[in-house]
């Protein structure tokens, strides 16, 4: 017999609140925001609907209402939205499209996927590794860097480089190549940066980044080179690459690693340094420095099964957090963070968290950087830290963490795609639908947020709306005809349905 647990669960909310909006004509195609329809509003209350059954909602007269419905499962599916004012029932039907991915994905993406059969590498734990190295100002050392990325296939380049900052816990060494005279002065703030707030923040919340099986050096090496980007040729800022914790010995048949440099090692574009904002280009570093300790604990804390990393999209929203935590997220002053946001709130129907591969795209790091965010608010930066060290990766990892909280990811999923609604609204005060460090009405660097963007859908109405694995679509519901709503979910056979209503 199939199990709730094995199918996962598609969740509703459907949130109905008042004030002093005035009702207008909504047109397909509109532009309707939270921050445009929720300014007046004072208060709500939210209720759950039971799986597989209508609900009745009681709405005083001129009153809105909001849907959050929300998919908890890994396949992608679509489901029948029935919505009638009072007992009368006669509609017109709709449909809500997806939008289709566009673009290329994110080097970091490509260069996961292509490391994944590191999974299967016997363990790193290797003895016969370079010994640790010693480093002063002017000390030269050559290092592989990945240029590109295309159909599983590398293109390395090595490169002579000279140390420009030796500190406690990093060493920054330059390209040869790169020669901009904005350099020397942003390579001081980088390392001194890294040493004082950087390394000390993201080992704190994230655990210690473990160079056991490398080279024994605790320091991290970071590169400064034209080579990451391409030359310039792709956005690429920064990254971490899985391979230099392996030695090439660890196993002779795997390709990827001929060229580890064996350290703890990050790649940043010199171009973005030079250039661009420092929030930009230090948030990036914290990110990275995310990803090596994450796969560092991972790999030599894993006890004593096979070697794994953590899944995608978990491990990016931990290093978007990370950039967070050293107050390079939205707080911050660059633009990296707001714009990944801003296009999760204009367009969250058409983001996986979990499946990046579907996304506009094929990335994740608006919706990873909130959820991250919103579980660090919600029940400290303790519970990160258990991910990054938990021999589990996954949905496996975040469940066992959050049942030592006396829930699971499928409840606070589906709390976090109502707060996403409803932060900055003042409707509640209750912590599982808000953020306490973030506004998502508000402004941030002189640009504000205007909350999720709205489908509207006139009442009463039936229609089919798509979903991808782990999302959400949004929906306002103009005031109608009647004293209540009444609101159905159809699906396949093989689904649950279910949510909450938050009404005046």
């Amino acid at each position: 017999m199939k199990t709730a647990a094995r199918l996962g669960w598609l969740t509703a909310m459907v949130l109905a609140a008042g004030g002093c909006w005035a009702p207008t004509e909504i047109r397909p195609g509109t532009d309707l925001t939270v921050a445009s329809l929720l300014s007046g509003s004072t208060s709500a209350q939210i209720t759950e609907i039971p799986p597989g059954r209508e609900v009745e909602v009681p709405l005083g007269p001129n009153r809105e209402a909001f849907l959050v419905i929300n998919s908890q499962q890994l396949a992608a599916e679509k489901m029948t939205l029935s919505v009638s004012a009072g007992r009368a029932f006669n509609a017109p039907g709709f449909t809500l499209q997806a939008t289709p991915p566009i673009g290329l994905p994110p080097f970091e993406t490509r260069l996961h996927a292509m490391e994944a059969s590191l999974r299967q590498a016997p363990p790193p734990m290797t003895r016969h590794l370079a010994a640790v190295p010693h480093y002063e100002i002017g000390s030269h050392e050559s290092f592989w860097v990945i240029a590109d990325l295309q159909d599983g296939q590398s293109t390395e380049i090595q490169v002579p480089a000279h140390a420009a900052y030796v500190g406690t816990h990093c060493y920054v060494f330059v390209d040869d190549q790169a020669t901009d005279d904005a350099l020397p002065d942003r390579i001081a703030q980088i390392g001194q940066n890294f040493d004082a707030k950087i390394f000390p923040t993201d080992t704190r919340i994230f655990g210690e980044a473990l160079a056991t099986g490398v080279n024994g050096d605790p320091k991290v090496t970071l590169l400064i080179s034209p080579v990451v980007g391409n030359y310039g040729k792709d956005t690429t800022i920064g990254y971490f690459t899985l391979r230099d914790l392996f030695a090439p010995g660890a196993d002779p048949t795997n390709p990827l690693l001929k060229h580890s440099n064996q350290r703890l090692m990050l790649y940043i574009s010199p171009y973005v340094v030079a250039r661009g904002q420092a929030a930009d280009y230090l948030g990036t570093i914290a990110h990275e420095c995310q990803h090596l300790i994450n796969a560092s604990q991972k790999l030599f804390h894993r006890g004593s099964g096979p070697p794994q990393t953590e899944d995608l999209w978990l491990d990016e929203s931990l290093a978007m957090y990370a950039m967070e935590a050293n107050g390079y997220g939205l707080s911050g002053s660059g633009s990296v963070v707001y714009n990944h946001v801003a296009a999760y709130l204009a367009n969250p129907g058409s983001y996986s968290l979990v499946d990046w591969s579907g996304n506009p795209q094929q990335s994740g790091y608006g919706p990873g950087y909130l959820f991250a965010t919103y579980l660090a608010d919600r029940f400290g930066e303790g519970l990160l830290r258990d991910l990054v060290t938990s021999p589990q990766v996954g949905l496996a990892n975040l469940n066992a963490r959050l049942a030592t909280h006396a829930t699971s990811f499928r409840q606070v999923f589906t709390e976090w795609t109502a707060a996403n609604l409803l932060d900055g609204t003042n409707l509640t005060a209750d912590p599982r639908y808000n953020y306490r460090t973030l506004d998502l009405l508000g402004a941030y660097s002189g640009r504000r947020l205007r909350g999720l963007h709205l489908d509207p859908v006139k009442v009463p109405t039936v229609g089919s709306l798509p979903f991808r694995p782990y999302s959400a679509q949004y929906i306002f519901l103009p005031p109608a005809d009647g004293t209540s709503l009444r609101f159905t979910l159809r699906g396949s056979q093989s689904l649950n349905f279910g949510g909450l209503v938050v009404s005046p």
